[in-house]
């Protein structure tokens, strides 16, 4: 929960609220990268923010750090819940109504029997109160203290201040707050520990996003280890954001000690997919393969620098972009290339492409990047 509402910017009140039902189908991202990003959204009704029943939007996305994750605890709390844990889903083909209602933060009640009902504020409070005393943090709202520490670290990894108003659902726009009710993706990204300052599409990178499996039926095998009892509602991705993440930890030892004591990885020990994925990463590691890739802007740079270093008589060609595909190397027309021996190659750049490049999603702070004289 704690995890979940400084990555949302949520009040306490909020994560009391979600019920599974309100849980959707992930979207990728297109402008994120270099990794494939997936945008996790919860809508809920109600809360302190909320004007005539309007839906809330609670989204987020992997952090690039496991250990502060939002998504992965998410998924291990449902883990240790549900599949380690006495508390039960209802199904939501035969008992639709108590499917609707069942919270995602719930209690069990005496003798352990699993009664339906969300934790309460007053729990929640008594059980975060010593963890921020532990971390030398002395605050009289325990429950809020997340909502505005999410609020300076997005501003900290350079989240505009609309974006950070948008996402914490601070309405004093008339705009925000009835039209653009959407996911600020900047801010989001900024949650996830991802610096956004120099755009969205070469920021968002972890070893353990680019995390594969032999075939998509392995990786399904170890989805329904995790969530068995997930029969008639699937936690899709969920399931497959815990499946890479144990391959991770199983691969990356903590203080040089393995982590075998996991429960996660434990449930996956006995699989022989996940040991055969957890090798395959170790030796992808160890050959590099999990470095970060290029972004598009940096693939040009490199490519021009290769060029530039190659004896030629002719100019290098224009290389022509379209988001977010990097399309085929053209020559220019002879007529309109300058001579070998003038430096404004990088100006005709800018003049024949900038019309396209900006139609295709380019931004003009990247344009100057690869039109500038020492790139062409």
């Amino acid at each position: 929960m704690i995890k979940i509402c400084h990555q949302t910017l949520a009040r306490n009140d909020d994560a009391l609220l979600v019920r599974f039902a309100h849980f959707t189908i992930p979207e990728r991202q297109p402008t994120v990268g270099p990794d494939v990003c997936w945008l996790m959204t919860i809508i809920l009704r109600g809360g302190k923010t909320a004007k005539d029943n309007r839906a809330k939007y609670l989204s987020l996305v992997q952090h690039g750090n496991i250990e502060a994750c939002g998504v992965h605890f998410l998924g291990r709390f449902i883990f240790m819940d549900m599949t380690l844990g006495k508390r039960k889903l209802p199904s939501p083909l035969t008992n639709w109504e108590d499917f609707v209602m069942y919270p995602l933060f719930g209690k069990v009640g005496i003798g352990g029997i699993d009664n339906g009902k969300p934790v309460t504020y007053a729990a929640c409070r008594q059980a975060i109160g010593p963890l921020l005393v532990m971390a030398g943090i002395i605050i009289s709202k325990e429950c809020h203290a997340f909502r505005a520490g999410g609020a300076r670290a997005a501003d900290i990894f350079g989240a505009a201040l609309d974006a950070i108003k948008r996402l914490g659902h601070w309405q004093d726009n008339s705009c925000t707050d009835a039209y653009v009710v959407g996911a600020p993706l900047q801010a989001i990204i900024a949650l996830a520990g991802f610096t956004t300052g120099k755009g969205l599409d070469s920021v968002y990178y972890s070893e353990r996003f680019g995390i594969t499996f032999e075939s998509d039926k392995v990786l399904q095998v170890l989805v329904d280890a995790i969530f068995p009892w997930l029969s008639d509602f699937k936690i899709e991705h969920l399931g497959e954001v815990l499946a890479k993440d144990a391959v991770y930890l199983a691969a990356t030892p903590r203080d040089k000690a393995p982590r075998t004591a996991d429960p996660l990885v434990q449930q996956l020990s006995a699989y022989p997919e996940f040991q055969a994925a957890v090798t395959a990463f170790k030796n992808r590691r160890v050959e590099g393969e999990t470095a970060k890739p290029r972004s598009q802007i940096e693939e040009l740079i490199h490519l021009m620098k290769e060029r530039s270093e190659q004896p030629s008589n002719t100019p290098p060609p224009l290389v022509l972009l379209t988001a977010p595909t990097l399309l085929t190397a053209m020559p220019p027309p002879p007529a309109m290339l300058p001579p070998p021996s003038l430096q404004n190659r990088g100006a005709l750049v800018s003049r024949i492409v900038s019309p396209m490049i900006l139609g295709s999603g380019w931004t003009q702070d990247e344009l100057r990047v690869y039109a500038a004289p020492e790139t062409c």
